[in-house]
């Protein structure tokens, strides 16, 4: 699960998510391991979409290389109390006015505990075959939509300001230009613009007993927040 995340530097991203994901695996195939869980992104189904994308591509490439059994979890967007996505909305809304990437494009955000669950069998069925599993939620949403549903869900009067696409991306590079650790990226941007890469987890329902909650039961827990 460790990765680097939340940065521009191309570097730091495929020295951690890359050449140090490959260090471990060639450790865990000398030391005799014989499962290995990599949770990584659906992002990674995108590699051109930028450094964060290619280094967890590069990460489950590296996986190929382990002895045993190799199991790659791919989520998308993940929401739940404490998740990145929820607390930044939630302090967004003290603001009054939630800023948020105009796309229609299709999301299938999936909570916390369902990719937690997912962990957990992943790693303790016994008979479980090497394979990449894609964990989408089970309904499809853009993201200002989204949004509005986690304020309704926080009880918060904000109202959502929906940002023209361009002026998102200029957002991003212009934060990538300044901030260490920028809170837009133009990848992250590009990301929303385009939307999950499929909301298909019936493979992931067959092998691991996938069965992701709805947004709304899902929006409940945020509820005490």
């Amino acid at each position: 699960m460790a990765a680097a995340m939340g940065s521009n530097d191309d570097a730091l991203l495929h020295q951690v998510n890359g050449a140090c994901s490959r260090s471990l695996f060639e450790a865990a195939s000398r030391a005799g391991i014989r499962r290995i869980v990599l949770v990584s992104t659906m992002a990674a189904l995108r590699p051109d979409d930028g450094p964060y994308a290619s280094s967890k591509a590069m990460g489950e490439e590296a996986l190929k290389s382990f002895s045993g059994t190799s199991i790659v979890l791919q989520p998308p967007l993940i929401y739940g109390a404490g998740s990145q996505v929820s607390s930044t909305i939630a302090k967004l809304a003290g603001l009054g006015l939630v800023p948020v990437i105009n796309s229609s494009a299709p999301l299938y955000p999936v909570h916390v505990e369902d990719v937690a669950t997912a962990c957990v069998e992943a790693a303790l069925r016994d008979h479980l075959k090497s394979g990449v599993f894609p964990l989408p939620g089970p309904e499809a949403v853009d993201f200002p939509t989204f949004t509005e549903l986690v304020l309704d869900a926080l009880d918060s009067p904000a109202r959502v300001l929906r940002l023209p696409g361009r002026l998102s991306l200029g957002l991003g590079l212009l934060m990538e230009a300044t901030m260490p650790r920028p809170v837009l990226t133009s990848e992250s941007v590009g990301a929303v613009l385009k939307g999950s890469v499929t909301g298909d987890f019936a493979a992931a329902s067959a092998s691991l007993g996938f069965a992701p909650r709805g947004l709304s039961a899902g929006l409940d827990s945020l509820r005490s927040m």
